[in-house]
Parts: C-alpha cells; structure tokens; sequence
C-alpha cells in the first residue's frame, strides 16, 4: 500500500515524471524549431517578393509569405494551447487565397489591356500611311 501511495504522489505533482527526473517546462522543442523554420522561409519568401524578375514571382512569394504566415499562427496557437486561433488562421488563409486571386486576375486584365492597346495603335499607324498618298 505504501508504495502506491508514493506512485500516486510522483505523477500528482505535474513537474516530475517517474524515472524520468523533471520534465521541461515551455513549449515542445519541435514546435520551437517548426516556428523558426517557418521563420526563416518567411524572411526567404520576403526576398523573394523584393528581388523576383517578374509579378508572377512577386505574386508567388506573397502567396507563400501568406502560406507560412498561416502556419506560424497555428504553430502559436499549438504553443499556447489556443485552439481558438486556428479559427482566426483558417481565415486569413481563405482572405490570402481570395487576394491572390484578384493580384492574378489584375494583372491578367492589364496584360490584355496593354497588348490589345499596341495592337490598336499599330492598326492606326498602318491605316495613316495608308491614306497618304
């Protein structure tokens, strides 16, 4: 009886485990290494968006900035045992879907805008050169 009273007091405590010593306190050290990988992808996805040739690279890097962005609030939410910010990461990947969208449809738009422009202009330097005699 008396050592299943010891048992008892061992695992009541919270901050020893039996035969284990003490446990660490503080996050799990793969989720603080997940949130620094997410980090520094983030900073890489950044760089990207300043530096990339083209908008579409630009667009991507948002996308993926807005992508791990998501998962650093779902990382903190697991760290601080917040379920309720899953909630709040579910939309802002949602409202970053629906902006990427509407970047890629915009500059779709002014693509055709400037080559249907060029094609106009074209056809009316060809028509005046036409008309002169």
């Amino acid at each position: 009886m008396r050592s299943r009273t010891r048992r008892a007091r061992r695992t009541r405590r919270g901050d020893e485990h039996p035969g284990r010593g003490i446990r660490r306190q503080g996050p799990p050290l793969i989720l603080t290494a997940a949130g620094f990988a997410v980090l520094v992808t983030m900073a890489l996805a950044l760089i990207r968006g300043l530096l990339g040739p083209g908008v579409y690279d630009r667009v991507l890097a948002m996308n993926m900035f807005g992508t791990k962005t998501v998962l650093l609030v779902a990382l903190v939410a697991m760290i601080n045992g917040r379920p309720d910010f899953l909630d709040l990461a579910l939309a802002y990947a949602l409202i970053n879907f629906i902006g990427v969208l509407a970047i890629l449809k915009y500059v779709q738009n002014s693509r055709r805008r400037e080559a249907s422009e060029k094609v106009a202009s074209k056809n009316e330097t060809a028509h005046a050169q036409s008309e002169q005699p």
